[in-house]
């Protein structure tokens, strides 16, 4: 049982990031933070997808949750805080999933 099996129909891809970041997370800490980052790529791509927001003109993880546009969709700290984590871990330097 995976806490992200809700996501398999809306998006497998989701989910498949999710689950995998699980399954490592005891055995393979560095793996399961990849996992997360891709995980964190796909969904800020589909706020900017679906909400039509204009990407900045350096376009990557960090600075599209940067963005001015971006901040005012996702008003709450708490949840910013928690995608940006994953842009600022020294263990993780992988190019967009």
């Amino acid at each position: 049982m995976s806490n992200f099996n809700f996501l398999t129909d809306i998006s497998p891809e989701l989910a498949q990031f999710g689950k995998s970041a699980e399954l490592y997370c005891h055995d393979d800490k560095q793996v399961a933070l990849v996992k997360l980052r891709c995980f964190t790529e796909v969904v800020v791509g589909e706020i900017y997808s679906r909400l039509s927001l204009t990407p900045p003109v350096r376009d990557d993880l960090y600075n599209r949750l940067r963005s001015y546009e971006f901040k005012d969709v996702v008003s709450d700290k708490g949840i910013w805080a928690k995608l940006d984590v994953l842009t600022c871990s020294p263990l993780i330097s992988t190019p967009r999933c």
